[in-house]
């Protein structure tokens, strides 16, 4: 083996170092962005679990009660 076949060795195991060190920061920096989403997306479904949980009063509709529609007085019913 001569030092230019070394030297030639030693310039793709440099590449090949780069090229797996960019791979693993592109997918570390995909993760932290997946988990800021995911953060944003928790903050705001518990923000929004706990207004429906303040708005529950008795008497008032909710969007997960069906709506009853009385007949007036002066109608008949089927």
């Amino acid at each position: 083996m001569t030092t230019t076949d070394i030297g030639i060795l030693l310039i793709v195991l440099c590449i090949l170092l780069w090229a797996i060190m960019a791979a693993l920061h592109r997918h570390t920096v995909q993760m932290k962005a997946l988990q800021a989403q995911l953060d944003e997306l928790l903050d705001a479904r518990q923000a929004k679990s706990s207004h429906t949980a303040e708005g529950k009063t008795p008497g008032r509709n909710d969007p997960e009660e069906p709506r009853v529609l009385h007949a007036a007085s002066g109608e008949k019913r089927a």
